[in-house]
């Protein structure tokens, strides 16, 4: 059975301190990916790992841009089981925004809305959160409690859905999250 995986984590940005300010739980990012060594990462974020904005639909990657500068941020890593085909639903949704990536936009007012409780969709604009939980629901394999531009990252945490694999520093170099999952007796 194929699995898709989340990311959650916190970085030491302005932005992200921002984000932590206003919204509950440790961790204000959160990216998908599709296979269990994350090569590849998805999300939306910045374009400059330097720069909040411009933002949108980003592929990001644990050894560069604010993951690696920020290796030892706290993170999470979660796994969800998902059908054969709700897995290729995903790849096929993932390889249309990145052909169309000029379409999408980060959802910059959605994070405030969502901060301040006010449930308000924008089309083809989303946050990082709000960006996994949408697709999370469209491959199947969760069913969300509230509408996906709702979703922060710490509601992610409370997916029962989600297996947690990894929690603890984010090193680039030793990726604790590619070791076999250990049973507990």
């Amino acid at each position: 059975m194929p699995y898709l995986y989340v990311l959650l984590s916190r970085s030491d940005t302005w932005f992200s301190g921002l984000i932590y300010r206003f919204s509950p739980g440790e961790f204000t990012h959160a990216a998908l990916a599709l296979d269990r060594d994350m090569r590849y990462l998805y999300s939306f974020g910045r374009h400059d790992p330097r720069l909040p904005l411009p933002a949108g639909f980003v592929t990001e990657n644990v050894h560069t841009g604010v993951y690696g500068r920020c290796g030892g941020s706290l993170c999470r890593v979660y796994r969800v089981p998902v059908s054969e085909t709700g897995y290729r639903r995903t790849v096929k949704i993932l390889n249309y925004m990145q052909r169309h990536a000029g379409y999408y936009h980060y959802n910059l007012c959605g994070v405030a809305l969502c901060a301040l409780r006010i449930s308000h969709k924008r089309k083809a604009r989303f946050f990082c959160s709000q960006f996994v939980a949408e697709l999370l629901r469209r491959s199947g394999a969760v069913q969300l409690p509230k509408a996906a531009h709702m979703i922060r990252p710490g509601d992610l945490t409370e997916l029962p859905e989600l297996e947690l694999i990894y929690e603890g520093p984010l090193r680039a170099s030793d990726r604790p999250w590619e070791l076999p999952v250990m049973e507990l007796a």
